[in-house]
């Protein structure tokens, strides 16, 4: 169990999957070469993308809610980028918290 509290007051408590699950979005990270602007922009007018960011040879997708991705990587290829290695996950307790004290304020 996780509990996060603030200036003494309890602002959730569960299990770090529950947790991720109520206050973390999703998110796939992209490993490849070739994010050119006008894949950037096919990604940020998707729906269920809520931002898109690259870090070197990186791609962050942070999505509105849990999906299946194949639609966004044929995207990509269909863009011109090389995709490597795609990894899909949950947000990190990290992220959770700062969720939550952000929520909070």
């Amino acid at each position: 169990m996780v509990a996060v509290i603030r200036k003494g007051r309890l602002l959730a408590v569960g299990h770090p999957d529950e947790l991720r699950a109520h206050t973390g979005a999703p998110h796939v990270e992209v490993a490849g070469s070739g994010f050119n602007e006008n894949a950037l922009g096919l990604l940020r007018a998707r729906p269920e993308v809520s931002a898109v960011e690259v870090q070197d040879k990186r791609l962050s997708i942070q999505l509105r809610q849990e999906m299946d991705v194949a639609p966004l990587v044929s995207l990509m290829v269909s863009a011109g980028v090389q995709v490597e290695e795609v990894r899909k996950g949950k947000a990190g307790l990290e992220e959770v918290f700062l969720t939550l004290m952000e929520e909070e304020r």
